[in-house]
């Protein structure tokens, strides 16, 4: 996942700066939404187990 991100990155760049900065911003919004998701499914795991 992360190196075919990292793969995404490099081809962007070689193909235009700015879709490499929308791409940027596109997997950080994303990694950060996944982030928040992991969290919420463990507080609702832990809530429904206590």
């Amino acid at each position: 996942m992360l190196v075919y991100a990292a793969l995404m990155i490099a081809l962007s760049r070689l193909i235009d700066p700015g879709l490499h900065y929308a791409l940027a911003l596109a997997s950080r919004i994303g990694i950060t939404l996944l982030l928040f998701a992991v969290i919420a499914i463990k507080g609702d795991w832990r809530r429904s187990r206590a």
